[in-house]
């Protein structure tokens, strides 16, 4: 048949079915469109990325398959079709053990799920100066160096020929300051190495796509610029290189904006390129609004991800670096956060959705503008939100103002049927916002109008028409309006869109609701810190951070009548600036708001601290926002003050080109307000026996005569001695110098009234046994009476600690229930560790490789979490701790850590203390300072010491490793002191 007679066919198969689906036409017939691809619905990504002609991936992590779970296995079958393994392809997994010794079992096993999932894959990495085997050290000449990167790339690729698309053959060699990284490559090799690997590995297979990978080239910078020098020329020498991958793990207050992230990758694909992004994920912690607007934000900056990757016709493939928030390297590498698209119970998030609506090429928001807290508006993928209270609901693909989905009421009966948004979980009480919705009718002379529905406490509905269009036939009509949210408490809120005649469908697209202004959200932090922040008195203590002159101002204000104002600014990175070196503390955490204007039409205004250590500058990005010259600009984010001794700290703003001024308003910085943290060591409410308690005499027994909460208490009766009480051994479960509260209920029986005491007996090693009274209540045996006292344990060598409740006459039998005995957790100022406790997530500590590390309740060795790794893939992985910022030449520290396996088997295993270390211009050291054997029963202290190098340190981490593969463990009370 002639291709273009064909062609012609189709054309007129898809006219006529359009002319179908507008005249109702019988059932059998809709089978015939739904075929053809440009109509069907768009369920998953994987459907979304075959209508944009790309590829959309997600980085699994092996342990995580390998353990079967589920709905991880199914979302990565069904949403993803192209993978890209998170560790076990790396150089170190591979080749384990020795040069001349591979290892491809985990890296097999994960390609068999991928083939049966007909994924493509993108091996990673073969040459990288992370994780690479022990055996690549320094040490080795360079001629051995060469020989095996060569046998590694020959061996792998080869092994692997055929069954992988494309391969990151080198990775990550361009460093921070926009040189070449000083790794053990390039100063054996120089340079060379990088040409060298990729003509390896066209010879092992020359069927596979080769790229190179790295961060930080997001948007055109000075590292970027570098990484595009380097790919020209090794395009103009003939490297047999086929494309670059563009590493993006953002953070939400800086992301770029679409334009500056088409830009960078529209200049590699123009060197003859493929381009992808290789790996996104998104933070949000440092957003300082409240969760819903953190979220939207988030899906603003992937929509403009996957657009500035559509914008680039060379761009083949968008992969997501994991996928669900569960398992994610940002917790263990930046702290806590949710940067991916899926939450830990495996639901879609609104940045799902701004990733399907990318792909389909809906335009994302642009820089500044305000988030659209609908996650579903464009209706792309599914109905998710959209409800009706009469009437169907149906997706079509045939009516959709935005992208390929839309939403269709059919079966309407009366005119107030329609389509509806329900919003109470994504406003707030007392705040302006801007709605939008396109709307469309199959019918003349009709009115739509966008409603709403408001409802406070236990008061009655409020129905609010906000506008109403007729839309004309055939055409989308788009309804704007504003309204402000009643001031209430348990709002509830929903948006619908009716009003054609009954028996006329609706269709619905596009659906937005932006808040006017974002909310700064202070709750957990204390007041603010810098004075004269609204610049209303003449004297202030801002400085020019550079050139700029500052003066006070009357010509803008966003409150009062003043602002501050920077002019006559040289380069980008000049503007006003404050002292904070007497106003923040070391390893304490701020949230800082100011309000910005410029003089230009639009340009990013930063805010950045800058930390002098004594090991040098550090500048931490606080937040920015797109400032213009019409209305001013909330700017906010959250910074964790470097835990060093510095010597000053100083906040400045950036970032427009030099001719633009700065004004700024109203700048607010809070401190987070840490609590004590309150640590349950004890809870007995005696529902399941007596819990470790017993008593000195008496019969000590549970009952069901009597219970304060639930169906039974602790009974002591029998007793021969006022001092006899139920008691508890407290010693295994306390530390010196603790604090440590009891609460409970007691009664009597025997006596109408008598005295309870708590008393508590300890003893110190070497002295006498000390006995203390903290409370006396009178108890009755009509009934409970609530009984509560504090101590502070001495601080000595403790041997004893027992509570125990006593002190009525011994003819009265104590009731006792709902116990609860915590302490606060004492902090060592002298600890390098800033978070041994694990009582706050796991901020601080990442791992190595596949495993992972979580904070965990299900035991603990003090405090009320401890911490959990999971996922061992090979011995040297376990919980990784950075010391380089803390520690001093030539010092000597002691380690001390709490341990114990969780599972099931009652095997003892050795858990080691290990320390790498890199001088300067060396390679890297690794030493085992401790060992301890562990088992499932018991916490075991794991001790050792390390002896820190004298010399210019380069890297210095502590990290807990040596069991065996597939073997969890806890973790806890770490220290490390002088």
């Amino acid at each position: 048949m002639n291709k273009h007679v064909k062609n012609g066919g189709l054309c007129a198969l898809a006219l006529a079915t359009l002319t179908i689906n507008i005249a109702e036409a019988a059932p059998q017939k809709k089978s015939d469109w739904r075929k053809f691809n440009f109509f069907s619905h768009v369920e998953t990504l994987a459907d979304a990325s075959k209508k944009a002609r790309k590829k959309v991936g997600t980085a699994p992590s092996y342990g995580v398959m390998a353990s079967g779970e589920e709905d991880y296995l199914s979302l990565l079958a069904s949403e993803f079709n192209y993978i890209t393994p998170e560790n076990v392809a790396k150089w170190g997994p591979l080749q384990p053990v020795s040069a001349n010794e591979w290892d491809f079992s985990a890296f097999d096993s994960m390609l068999a799920v991928t083939q049966d999932n007909k994924q493509k894959v993108k091996g990673r990495a073969l040459v990288w100066h992370r994780q690479a085997p022990n055996f690549v050290n320094e040490q080795v000449d360079a001629a051995t160096l060469a020989q095996m990167i060569d046998n590694h790339i020959t061996t792998t690729m080869q092994y692997y020929a055929g069954e992988i698309y494309a391969w990151d053959v080198v990775n990550e060699v361009m460093g921070d300051d926009a040189n070449y990284r000083q790794s053990v490559f390039y100063k054996k090799l120089g340079k060379s190495y990088i040409a060298d690997a990729y003509i390896s590995a066209r010879a092992a297979d020359p069927r596979a796509k080769l790229f190179y990978n790295d961060y930080g080239i997001d948007s055109i910078n000075a590292k970027s610029d570098a990484v595009y020098t380097m790919m020209a020329e090794l395009i103009a020498d003939g490297v047999p290189i086929d494309g670059i991958g563009f590493q993006m793990h953002l953070d939400a207050a800086s992301a770029p904006s679409t334009e500056e992230m088409t830009a960078n990758l529209q200049r590699f694909a123009d060197l003859g390129l493929s381009v992808n992004i290789s790996e996104i994920d998104v933070r949000i912690s440092s957003l300082s609004w409240d969760d819903v607007t953190n979220l939207a934000i988030q899906q603003q900056v992937y929509h403009r991800a996957v657009n500035a990757c559509m914008n680039v016709r060379q761009c083949d493939a968008f992969t997501l670096w994991g996928f669900t928030d569960k398992y994610t390297w940002i917790d263990g590498e930046f702290g806590e956060d949710d940067p991916l698209i899926y939450d830990d119970e495996y639901q879609r998030k609104p940045a799902y959705f701004g990733v399907a609506d990318g792909l389909l090429r809906i335009e994302a928001d642009e820089a500044g503008q305000l988030p659209n807290l609908i996650a579903n508006g464009n209706l792309e993928i599914g109905l998710d939100g959209w409800s009706t209270w009469a009437g169907e609901l149906k997706r079509t693909a045939f009516f959709a103002k935005n992208g390929r989905g839309g939403l269709r009421v059919k079966n309407r009966t009366e005119n107030w049927h329609g389509a509806v948004y329900d919003i109470s979980e994504v406003i707030k009480p007392a705040q302006e916002y801007d709605t939008s919705v396109w709307t469309r009718v199959l019918a003349r002379n009709q009115q739509v109008s966008l409603s709403l529905m408001t409802q406070c406490d236990s008061e009655g509905a409020i129905y609010q028409s906000l506008d109403t269009v007729s839309p004309r036939l055939f055409r989308w009509s788009q309804i704007t309006a504003s309204f402000t949210t009643p001031d209430c408490d348990s709002l509830t809120a929903s948006l619908y869109i009716e009003g054609p005649q009954a028996g006329i469908d609706l269709f619905v697209d596009g659906l937005t609701l932006r808040p006017k202004r974002l909310v700064p959200n202070t709750e957990g932090f204390g007041p603010n810190l810098i004075d004269n922040s609204d610049f209303e008195q003449v004297n202030h203590e801002w400085f020019p951070f550079g050139d700029p002159v500052l003066t006070i101002t009357t010509d803008n204000a966003y409150s009062g009548s003043q602002s501050l104002l920077a002019v006559d600014r040289t380069e980008t990175w000049q503007g006003p600036a404050l002292d904070l070196t007497n106003i923040v503390t070391a390893g304490n955490s701020y949230q800082l708001f100011a309000q910005s204007l410029i003089s230009a039409s639009q340009a990013t205004v930063k805010a950045t601290i800058r930390v002098t250590c004594p090991a040098g500058d550090q500048y931490i990005g606080v937040g920015g926002t797109t400032a213009s010259n019409t209305e001013w600009r909330l700017l906010g984010g959250l910074v964790t003050i470097p835990n060093c001794n510095f010597i000053e700290a100083v906040l400045y703003f950036e970032g427009p080109s030099p001719e633009v001024n700065i004004y700024l308003d109203d700048v607010v910085l809070h401190e987070a307000i840490t609590q004590p943290i309150n640590a349950v060591i004890q809870y007995s409410d005696f529902e399941n026996g007596l819990d470790s308690w017993s008593a000195w005499g008496g019969d000590l027994q549970v009952t069901s005569a009597q219970a304060y909460q639930g169906t039974q208490s602790a009974l002591l009766s029998n007793r021969t001695g006022t001092w006899q009480g139920p008691l508890i051994d407290l010693l295994s479960r306390v530390q010196a110098g603790q604090l440590i509260n009891i609460n409970g209920y007691t009664r009597i029986e025997g006596i109408e009234s008598n005295s309870v005491n708590i008393t508590v007996k300890t003893l110190c090693a070497g002295e006498t046994e000390q006995y203390q009274q903290l409370a006396s209540v009178q108890a009755t045996n009509d009934g409970w009476t609530a009984i509560n006292g504090s101590l502070t344990l001495p601080n000595c060598q403790l041997e004893e600690v027992f509570v125990y409740f006593d002190g009525p006459v011994i003819d009265a039998n104590i009731y006792l229930d709902e116990v609860t005995i915590s302490t606060e957790l004492l902090e060592d100022p002298n600890n390098l560790i800033t978070n041994p406790h694990f009582e706050q997530d796991t901020q601080g500590w990442v791992t190595w490789g596949d495993a992972n590390i979580s904070q965990t309740d299900i035991d603990a060795h003090s405090g009320n979490f401890s911490a959990l790794v999971q996922n061992r893939t090979a011995e040297w992985q376990g919980a990784v701790y950075d010391l380089l910022p803390k520690v001093t030449s030539g010092q000597t520290y002691q380690i001390t850590a709490w341990s114990k396996i969780s599972s099931m088997s009652t095997i003892e295993h050795n858990i080691s203390i290990t320390v790498k270390s890199r001088c300067e211009g060396d390679s890297e050291l690794y030493n085992g300072v401790g060992a301890e054997l562990i088992n499932n029963l018991d916490w075991q202290t794991v001790t050792g010491e390390l002896v820190v190098p004298e010399c210019t340190l380069a890297e210095l981490f502590m990290y807990f490793d040596g069991l065996p593969i597939g073997v969890d463990y806890l973790l806890d009370d770490v220290s490390v002191n002088p």
